[in-house]
C-alpha cells in the first residue's frame, strides 16, 4: 500500500520496540499466518511487528519496517479517511474502525485499529467486493427512492435488505404496518426487529436465496409487540454479473383477513359440533334414563345398607352424566331462549360442576351465598358468559390460585382476604354473580380495550376476541351489565349484574313427594327396550296400569282397538319409521281426547313444544327421575302441563 522511499534514520532515536518474543508462540504463529495484514504500533508511530501479509502489502524489508513510521511505510494511512482512527485508538485508547477508496490501490480497504499494551494493533482488509455489492444495492434503492411516490401510495410494507438482513429501503407502508419510521428502522437488522421466531424467517431466506422467490404467510411483530400475520413476496436482487446482492420483501398485513377466516372455521366446527353434541347426546340420555328409573324403582324397595348405597352411588353417576350432557348441549348448540325466574345458587353449583372439570387441581375454588337470591333471564345464555369468564380465569393462573364464585345484593361488604377487590355497588332490586380470580390481574390499557371485538391479549390461535363482547352483549340483553375490576398481580373480578326475580319457596325433590296415579291407563311408546321396561315398572308401582310398544304403528293399532280405555300417551320422539311428532298429529286427529306426552333424549326446540296443532301435550325431557317422570304424567292427565 506504498510507494515507500528510505527516509533517514538515526541510529538510537526509536524508543525500545514493544517485546513481541514475549507473546505465546501459539498466538504469534496464528498471526503470522493470518491472511490480512496485521501490525503493531509504537507510541511514536513505529511499527513493532508486521505478519506476512503487512510486509507483503508493504513491499519493503523487514528492517525497514521497524526503523520508519508507518505513516513512511504506508502514506496512504495519513489521509483522512485513515489516519484519525488511528490517533483515536493510540491518544484516546478506544477502537475504531473505518472504510475507504485507495487511490493508490484502486481499491477499498477496511481498517480496524484497537489499543494495545505498548501501542495499538492495525488490521487491513480489502473489501472491494463487498464494497461495490453495497453500492450496486445502494443503486438499487436509490431507483427505488425514485419511485418513492409510487411505493409510498402503497399499503403494502415494502422493504429492502442486504444479505445481512441490514435494512436499506422502508416505505411508508412499513412504517403504517410495523409502527417503527424509516429513520429508526433503517440499518437495523430485519431479522432481530421483526421476528420473535426466526425460524420460520430462516426457512423463508434459505427459500428466496435458493430460488429467488419466495411467498406465503409469516408472522412478525409490530413496534408494540402486536403479532401481525403478513402475506409475504420476496424477490432476491441480483447484480449485473448475476450474484445476489440484497432481498426486496412486499408485505400484506392479512392479520384481520386471517382473523375472520379462523372465526368462519370455528363456527362451522362448532355448528359441526352442535350437530354432533346432539346425536350423542340424545343416545346417552337414552342410556342414562334406564339407569335412573331403575336405580330409584329398587331404592323404593326394602334393602340392605350396602345395596342402598351402592344403587345411590349409581343414581349420582347417572344425575352427574346427565348434567355433563346438559353442559355439552349448552355450551355447543344452546338452549333455553325464553326468560324465567333462575335460583343463582342453582346457577352457581352448576358452574361449580363447571369450574371443577375445566380448572386444574392447583386453582381452588370457593363457592359463597349471602342469600338465596333470585334474577330473571336465560339459564343457558347466562350460564354460557359464566362457562367464558371461568375459562379466562383459568388462563389468568397458569401457576394456581382461588376462583371465587358469589351471589350478592345491596351495598358492598367487606371483602375476605382472598378477595381484595370490592363488588360493584347494586341499584335497588338487582342482584350480582360474581366470578373472581386471584390471577394476574390487567394493566389499565388492557381494561380500556376489554370490551372491543376481536382484542385479544392471546397467542394468535388461541383466542378470537369475541367471547367478552359477546357476554356483554348477552347481559345487555338481560338489562344488567358487567363491570371488571383488577389491578396487575392482584387478580380480577367480574360483576354481572341483573334484575331481581322472585323465587318459589324451596323444596326438595324426593321419591316420597311423588303423587301416585289412580289406575289410569297409560301407553308408553319408546324403541328402547330398557326404557321402556324401567319406564313401565316405575309407572305400575305408582299405581298406573301401564301398555307398553317400541313400534308407533303398534301404538296407533292399540289405540284404534283399546283407545276408549287409555287415559295418557307416553312416546319418545326420535323412533324409526313412524316417530312421536306423526304419533301425536295421528292421535290429534283421532276422535279420542287423549292427552300426548312427549320425551326425548334431546333439548326441546320450537318445534317439540306443546300446542293445540301439533297434539302434543307436554314434553319430557330425557334423563328423567321417578319423580319427574309422575310429574309431568300427573300434571298432562289433570290438562295443567
Amino acid at each position: 500500500m506504498s510507494n515507500h522511499t528510505p527516509d533517514r534514520h538515526v541510529d538510537g532515536d526509536a524508543p525500545s520496540p514493544v517485546d513481541w518474543s514475549a507473546t505465546p508462540e501459539q498466538v504469534r504463529s496464528s498471526i503470522e499466518q493470518f491472511p490480512h495484514p496485521v501490525v503493531l504500533v509504537t507510541p511514536d508511530w513505529r511499527i513493532s511487528f508486521a505478519n506476512a501479509a503487512a510486509i507483503a502489502q508493504s513491499g519493503v524489508p523487514t528492517h525497514v519496517l521497524t526503523r520508519d513510521t508507518i505513516w513512511e511505510i504506508y502514506p496512504e494511512l495519513a489521509t483522512e479517511a485513515f489516519r484519525p482512527a488511528h490517533e483515536r485508538a493510540m491518544h484516546e485508547r478506544e477502537s475504531a474502525n473505518v472504510r475507504a477508496f485507495s487511490d493508490h490501490y484502486q481499491a477499498w480497504f477496511e481498517i480496524t485499529v484497537h489499543p494495545i499494551d505498548g501501542g495499538i494493533a492495525s488490521y487491513l482488509r480489502d473489501v472491494t467486493r463487498d464494497q461495490l455489492t453495497r453500492l450496486k444495492l445502494e443503486e438499487s434503492i436509490r431507483s427505488l427512492r425514485e419511485q418513492a411516490a409510487l411505493l409510498d401510495a402503497t399499503r403494502d410494507a415494502m422493504i429492502v435488505r442486504d444479505l445481512d438482513h441490514t435494512i436499506r429501503y422502508w416505505n411508508s407502508g412499513a412504517s403504517a404496518m410495523y409502527g417503527w419510521s424509516a429513520d429508526e428502522a433503517v440499518g437495523r437488522s430485519a431479522r432481530d426487529m421483526l421476528y420473535h421466531d426466526v425460524r420460520e424467517f430462516d426457512s423463508s431466506c434459505t427459500a428466496v436465496l435458493r430460488d429467488g422467490y419466495w411467498s406465503g404467510e409469516i408472522r412478525e411483530r409490530a413496534q408494540d409487540n402486536r403479532l401481525i400475520v403478513g402475506d409475504g413476496r420476496w424477490h432476491l436482487l441480483r447484480d449485473d454479473e448475476g450474484d445476489p446482492i440484497g432481498i426486496f420483501t412486499v408485505t400484506s398485513d392479512i392479520t384481520d383477513f386471517r382473523r375472520v377466516e379462523d372465526m368462519r372455521e370455528r363456527a362451522q366446527r362448532m355448528e359441526s359440533l352442535g350437530t354432533l353434541a346432539g346425536g350423542i347426546a340424545h343416545d346417552l340420555n337414552n342410556v342414562l334414563t334406564p339407569l335412573l328409573l331403575a336405580t330409584q324403582v329398587l331404592l323404593a324397595d326394602d334393602r340392605s345398607d350396602r345395596d342402598r348405597e351402592m344403587l345411590t352411588t349409581i343414581e349420582k353417576s347417572a344425575r352427574r352424566g346427565a348434567t355433563m350432557i346438559r353442559q355439552m348441549l349448552t355450551f355447543a348448540r344452546g338452549v333455553d331462549v325464553e326468560r324465567a325466574p333462575i335460583d343463582l345458587a342453582d346457577l352457581l353449583a352448576e358452574a361449580h360442576r363447571f369450574a371443577r372439570d375445566t380448572l386444574p387441581d392447583s386453582v381452588d375454588i370457593l363457592v359463597r351465598h349471602e342469600a338465596r337470591h333470585g334474577a330473571l333471564g336465560s339459564t343457558t345464555h347466562l350460564m354460557q358468559v359464566v362457562q367464558n369468564l371461568i375459562l379466562n380465569a383459568r388462563d389468568a393462573m397458569p401457576d394456581g390460585g382461588t376462583l371465587t364464585l358469589a351471589t350478592h345484593s345491596g351495598s358492598p361488604h367487606e371483602p375476605p382476604e382472598h378477595d381484595p377487590l370490592p363488588h360493584a355497588v347494586l341499584e335497588k332490586d338487582h342482584v350480582a354473580l360474581s366470578i373472581i380470580d386471584s390471577g394476574v390481574g390487567m394493566t389499565p390499557e388492557i381494561v380500556e380495550r376489554l370490551w372491543e371485538p376481536f382484542f385479544t391479549t392471546k397467542p394468535l390461535g388461541e383466542g378470537t376476541g369475541l367471547g367478552l363482547p359477546t357476554s356483554a352483549a348477552i347481559i345487555e340483553s338481560h338489562d344488567g351489565r358487567i363491570s371488571v375490576r383488577t389491578e396487575p398481580g392482584r387478580g380480577t373480578r367480574f360483576d354481572i349484574v341483573l334484575p331481581a326475580a322472585e323465587l318459589a319457596p324451596a323444596s326438595a325433590e324426593r321419591d316420597d313427594d311423588a303423587v301416585p296415579g289412580h289406575g289410569e291407563t297409560i301407553l308408553v311408546v319408546d324403541d328402547e327396550p330398557l326404557i321402556l321396561a324401567t319406564t313401565a315398572e316405575a309407572l305400575q308401582a305408582h299405581d298406573y296400569r301401564v301398555l307398553t310398544t317400541n313400534d308407533g304403528h303398534e301404538a296407533l293399532r292399540i289405540l284404534r282397538d283399546d283407545g276408549h280405555r287409555i287415559d295418557l300417551v307416553l312416546t319418545d320422539m326420535m323412533m324409526p319409521g313412524f316417530d312421536g311428532a306423526s304419533l301425536a298429529a295421528h292421535i290429534a286427529a283421532s276422535p279420542h281426547d287423549i292427552p300426548v306426552l312427549t320425551a326425548s333424549g334431546l333439548a326441546a326446540g320450537a318445534e317439540l313444544m306443546p300446542s293445540a296443532t301439533s297434539g302434543i301435550t307436554a314434553f319430557l325431557a330425557k334423563p328423567y327421575t321417578v319423580p319427574t317422570l309422575l310429574g309431568a304424567v300427573r300434571l298432562a292427565l289433570d290438562g295443567t302441563a
